[in-house]
């Protein structure tokens, strides 16, 4: 996942990668094939007056698991993006934000499967960082953290976190 922490100068107002078989090691069940999609993404940051970070989360109405309706915004990367590219594409096209401040440092993939139409789904997404009402949540840390239910992306909201707070420099006070 491409991580690079960024921030957005505007406020909130998806293709998906093209799917790849994937060879016998990846054990799908009898009958059903496996096939590996690329994805990029953002976790959008801000730093309010007192110098505590917030996180966007955006609320999605496709996801089945009721309970896994809240991720950070990402998407497919499309044939001649950059996993760069594709990140920001996807932060604009849900988010609206395209002021973008990119901070340099912070890459992280991750990998999960799912279950689409009879066809296992391996997932890879290459997720960059950058900061940008209902469909959506700005919170710190704790805050959003209660409301994603996948292990993998809570820990990849905590490694944002702790990166950002040993590498932004917050506003003084006074």
């Amino acid at each position: 996942m491409d991580t690079t922490p960024g921030r957005s100068l505007n406020e909130p107002g998806s293709n998906a990668g093209s799917p790849r078989p994937v060879g016998p090691h990846n054990h799908a069940p009898q009958g059903m094939v496996a096939v590996l999609e690329l994805s990029a993404g953002v976790i959008p940051y801000r730093v309010d007056t007192s110098g505590q970070f917030h996180y966007l989360a955006l609320h999605s109405a496709t996801v089945r698991n009721p309970r896994a309706r809240w991720e950070f915004p990402k998407g497919g990367i499309e044939i001649g993006e950059s996993p760069r590219q594709a990140a920001l594409r996807e932060l604009r096209e849900e988010t609206g934000i395209v002021e973008i401040i990119p901070c340099e440092g912070f890459e992280r993939s991750i990998s999960y499967t799912y279950v689409r139409k009879g066809r296992k789904i391996l997932k890879s997404v290459e997720h960059m960082e950058d900061t940008t009402g209902h469909w959506y949540h700005w919170g710190t840390l704790s805050e959003i953290s209660k409301l994603l239910y996948h292990s993998k992306i809570r820990q990849l909201f905590e490694e944002a976190d702790l990166w950002l707070h040993h590498h932004i420099k917050k506003p003084s006070h006074g």
